[in-house]
């Protein structure tokens, strides 16, 4: 186990800002950002940001949320912008 002031490790799950990482990335109070000009790899990876699902159909691609409720989610073949429940 490995803790800083902004950087912890539990062994499963990294957390930047948390000492209760939720998830394999967890990052509180804070944003990412993603500069320069090129992308990651090659292929399917030369991508600035690149989700895969991994062919999973059981869960919500993406969800983006502030306080005021979903701002924006990816549900399969979906994509709802200020709506929770994108039907087309």
């Amino acid at each position: 186990m490995t803790a800083t002031d902004n950087l912890y490790n539990n062994g499963t799950n990294v957390g930047i800002g948390t000492i209760d990482p939720q998830n394999r990335l967890h990052l509180l109070n804070g944003g990412i950002a993603i500069t320069g000009g090129t992308g990651v790899g090659l292929g399917d990876y030369a991508n600035r940001f690149l989700v895969d699902a991994g062919g999973s159909t059981s869960h919500n691609l993406a969800l983006f949320k502030n306080s005021d409720g979903t701002v924006m989610k990816v549900t399969g073949s979906r994509v709802g912008v200020g709506t929770s429940n994108p039907i087309s």
